[in-house]
């Protein structure tokens, strides 16, 4: 039953539906089946290991402060561990939702491909879920060439993001798609630079240097190349392979809204401009931010974990796809699906099945075990 629900909320959160209250209803709906995969989840795989810290908070003085501080009122409020993940799903939900709403008007697409990644991640990653829903949130700032201050406020909510995870920090490189510098080939010799740099690190030197500095052994971990499980070359390979096309389908995207090919009808109400990705300079950040992210590829063969920095970007990324579909469905005002507004559809769920399986492996228990199901079975 569980898989045929979320077959059945994916499904209808990718229709093509005309009526604003009925899509609004959707993407409610869609936003709490997230909620309850999050926070009703029985068994995952660090589902045990949250228990402990939220349990023996005394012990974790040292981990990320906001998170720590959001688990100390929680407690003080009285809430038991499950409850407290109902706490922290309606936070991810939250500036999911709120992100979502700002880059596009066609959510439903959106939020229905992040159930497949990286929500179904998210279940596991507490601490890093809320971390990306603030990163992503934070992006819209950065690729939005209508907000003057935005770059203070992307470097705000990055560091407000990294005292949930420190993985965040990583963001602030980011910073570099405002440059008019930083080119195609700016960004090939920079993988070139990293890989000599994975030498470095291949061989515990950059390990060494840090360990005499940072006493974090979260963070320094990260770069202890001889203790880390290394994915396979072919894994990396078919990853970076994922994320050229991903690459690719928002240029193509980025040229179909541009020229609304199909003609989207100048009386449709669903037609706004104060979306984000209705403006075509802040199309052009998103495809150079997913460019710029390609410096993580040496990442990967040091710790696959680096996969995950990638989680952020896929609000966004699905935002630009969801307004391409969306123009490619209207034809003279009249709803159709068209033989590439399908295969953009199929590259989303391929790019998304794909980047779930390598990294994060089997997550089906976060579907299945669900304290929801549990309580529907006790009654039948």
């Amino acid at each position: 039953m569980a898989f045929l629900v979320m077959a059945v909320v994916i499904f209808g959160g990718c229709l093509a539906v005309k009526n604003k209250f009925a899509r609004q209803g959707i993407f409610v709906l869609v936003c709490v089946y997230i909620w309850i995969l999050i926070g009703w989840n029985t068994e995952s795989a660090d589902w045990a290991s949250f228990q402990f810290m939220y349990e023996h908070l005394e012990l974790y003085t040292m981990h990320e402060p906001l998170f720590v501080m959001f688990m100390k009122l929680c407690s003080m409020a009285g809430l038991g561990y499950q409850q407290f993940r109902m706490a922290h799903a309606c936070v991810v939900v939250f500036f999911t939702a709120l992100t979502v709403k700002k880059l596009t008007n066609y959510e439903n697409i959106v939020v229905a491909m992040l159930l497949i990644v990286p929500v179904l991640g998210y279940a596991n990653m507490l601490r890093q879920a809320i971390g990306s829903a603030l990163v992503s949130y934070s992006i819209v700032y950065l690729v939005d060439e209508k907000e003057k201050k935005g770059v203070w406020k992307y470097v705000a909510g990055i560091l407000i993001a990294t005292m949930f995870h420190y993985t965040s920090i990583f963001y602030l490189f980011l910073l570099l798609v405002k440059s008019h510098k930083i080119q195609k080939s700016t960004i090939a010799l920079g993988v070139a630079v990293e890989l000599f740099f994975f030498g470095l690190i291949s061989g515990g030197y950059v390990y060494r240097f840090l360990t005499r500095f940072i006493h974090v052994d979260k963070i320094t971990d990260w770069f202890d190349y001889d203790n880390l499980d290394h994915p396979r070359l072919i894994t990396v390979l078919v990853l970076v392979l994922c994320q050229l096309i991903m690459i690719w389908t928002l240029e193509q995207s980025k040229r179909l809204i541009e020229k609304k090919l199909v003609g989207v009808a100048a009386n449709d109400g669903t037609m706004q401009s104060t979306a984000v990705l209705s403006d075509p300079n802040s199309l052009s950040n998103v495809i150079k931010l997913n460019y710029l992210m390609l410096w993580l590829i040496p990442g990967y063969m040091i710790n696959f974990n680096f996969t995950r920095l990638l989680f952020s970007l896929f609000i966004i990324n699905f935002s630009v796809l969801a307004q391409a579909i969306y123009m490619l469905r209207h034809c003279r005002g009249m709803i159709c699906e068209t033989y590439r507004g399908l295969q953009q559809k199929a590259t989303m769920f391929v790019l998304g099945f794909l980047f779930f399986s390598l990294t994060e492996g089997s997550l089906l228990s976060v579907i299945t075990n669900n304290l929801l199901y549990e309580k529907i079975s006790s009654i039948l």
